[in-house]
């Protein structure tokens, strides 16, 4: 990314496009390769439509990954919850030892996560999934228009967009279309 994205009250943000491609680790039960790789092509469709300087890694991640992903998620689930900023919390805890630096996005199973938590959620609930700049994307939904949206704020779309017409719009809306501004915004973020 050339610049940083407005509104991060986290702290610095972690730097994952430098650090190698998008890893996509699925968490569902049994592991079901084909949505895992529906994924990635979304991903790949969207840095490739914007023409970013990130790659997807097609393959399914190591097991040291895997394993990192599963306990993260586990470390952060409370019932039906998951806390999406503990996740966050921990996955900087992870990377300060040098492990999973580079972009991650995990498929949680729909019908073991009712939603993902954050602070301030009573207005918008993420059903989808919940991302953050910092590279890092939690997926319930495996639609092509919420990846996109979803893989968007990792991108560095930090906020929902207005336009209900706009696959930034906390809806989703499909066809999944960006609006001339969330479009500009990232495109100036990455060029």
């Amino acid at each position: 990314m050339k610049r940083e994205p407005a509104g991060l009250s986290t702290g610095p943000r972690h730097r994952w496009e430098a650090h190698g491609p998008i890893l996509v680790a699925s968490l569902l039960a049994p592991v079901n390769e084909h949505i895992r790789v529906g994924v990635c092509k979304s991903i790949h469709h969207l840095v490739t439509e914007f023409v970013l300087p990130v790659q997807v890694q097609p393959g399914p991640p190591g097991k040291e990954d895997q394993a990192l992903a599963q306990q993260m998620v586990a470390s952060c689930t409370a019932g039906t919850l998951l806390d999406g900023d503990r996740c966050v919390g921990r996955v900087r805890d992870i990377r300060a030892g040098g492990k999973l630096l580079h972009g991650l996005v995990v498929l949680l199973d729909p019908g073991k996560y009712e939603r993902i938590s954050y602070p301030g959620d009573e207005k918008e609930k993420a059903y989808y999934g919940y991302s953050v700049p910092d590279g890092l994307s939690l997926l319930l939904n495996y639609e092509a228009t919420a990846v996109r949206h979803e893989v968007s704020h990792m991108l560095g779309l930090t906020e929902h967009c207005p336009d209900a017409t706009c696959v930034m719009h906390y809806k989703c809306p499909r066809p999944g279309q960006f609006c001339t501004r969330c479009k500009m915004t990232l495109i100036d973020l990455w060029h």
